[in-house]
């Protein structure tokens, strides 16, 4: 559902996907796949730091949002601030 009705954003790290459900709670959800990293650990590592920002600085903001972040190859090896900077800036909340 949020892939066909859900606003589609993206940057050089992210595809982004959001669909505003009209209830609470927030949900959301990391996509990582192998052509991000063949390691396992390495795409986890990813999508923990994603969800992390995701927890401390979207949650409060977009309560009544479904979201979607399909990681892209270049988010390999970017530190945790650059990935919230980018994040938080497609989805307007920086």
């Amino acid at each position: 559902f949020v892939f066909k009705r859900g606003q589609r954003l993206e940057t050089p790290f992210f595809r982004v996907w959001r669909y505003n459900k009209g209830r609470v709670p927030f949900r959301a959800t990391v996509i990582a796949s192998r052509s991000v990293s063949a390691r396992s650990t390495a795409r986890n590592t990813i999508k923990r730091r994603i969800r992390e920002i995701l927890r401390k600085s979207v949650a409060d903001k977009l309560r009544l949002e479904d979201i979607v972040v399909s990681v892209k190859p270049g988010a390999k090896g970017k530190s945790s601030k650059e990935l919230a900077y980018s994040l938080l800036h497609v989805l307007h909340l920086q």
